[in-house]
C-alpha cells in the first residue's frame, strides 16, 4: 500500500520506462529517415547533386525525354519540376530548367548589365546581398555564395517578384546565374550570357 491507500504497482515504473524507450526509439527512427530522404522524398538530395556549370540548351530534361521549350516560355514561367534520374554509380543526377538570356525580360537583361557593371543598382540595400537559398531549390553551397539582384517589374509598387540570383565569383561575372520570375517558388538556370 502507498501512503495515500492505494496499492502498490511494482511494474509501473517499469512499464514507464519502456514506453519512453519506444518513444525515443521511434523519434530516432523518424528523425533518421527524415534526415535520409529529406523532407521532400529526397529531391534536396538531387539538388545537391547537381553539377555547376551553364548548360546551353534550351530544352528540360526529364526520365522519358527532353522537352523543347521556347525561351520566352521558360523566362515567364520557369518550371519548378526537376527531372532526376539514376545514374550508373547509384547517384542521383538532375536537370535543371533552363532559360536562355535573350529571352528573359527586357528588365532582366538591364539587371545583367548592371551586375556585369558592378552597379549602381535601383535598390542598392537589397542588391547583391547574400541570397539565403531557404527554400533549397538552388544546389547547395556554402553559405555567401548566392548574391540577389532585383529586376525591376513595370506598374508594381514595390521591388516586385522577379529575381536574379548569381553564384561564384567574382561578383561582377559569376559562372551560376538563375532567374526566378515568382519570388524564389521556382528558378530556371539562365543560359547563354
Amino acid at each position: 500500500m502507498t501512503p495515500t491507500g492505494r496499492p502498490t504497482k511494482p511494474w509501473a515504473p517499469a512499464a514507464r520506462r519502456a514506453a519512453w524507450v519506444v518513444v525515443a526509439v521511434l523519434f530516432v527512427v523518424t528523425w533518421l529517415l527524415v534526415r535520409a530522404l529529406g523532407s521532400d522524398g529526397g529531391t534536396q538530395e538531387a539538388s545537391r547533386a547537381l553539377p555547376s556549370g551553364s548548360s546551353s540548351s534550351r530544352s528540360v530534361a526529364s526520365p522519358q525525354a527532353p522537352q523543347k521549350a521556347s525561351p520566352k516560355a521558360a523566362a515567364s514561367s520557369p518550371s519548378r519540376a526537376r527531372a532526376s534520374t539514376r545514374s550508373t554509380s547509384g547517384a542521383r543526377a538532375t536537370a535543371w530548367p533552363t532559360c536562355d538570356a535573350v529571352g528573359l525580360p527586357e528588365q532582366a537583361r538591364r539587371t545583367a548589365s548592371l551586375i556585369h557593371a558592378g552597379g549602381p543598382f535601383p535598390y542598392a540595400r537589397n542588391d547583391g546581398v547574400t541570397f539565403r537559398n531557404a527554400e533549397r531549390l538552388l544546389p547547395a553551397r556554402p553559405d555567401g555564395y548566392y548574391r540577389e539582384y532585383t529586376v525591376t517589374t513595370p506598374g508594381s509598387p514595390d521591388r516586385g517578384t522577379r529575381r536574379i540570383i548569381t553564384g561564384g565569383d567574382p561578383p561582377t561575372d559569376p559562372p551560376d546565374w538563375y532567374y526566378t520570375a515568382d519570388h524564389y517558388q521556382s528558378f530556371c538556370q539562365v543560359t547563354g550570357r
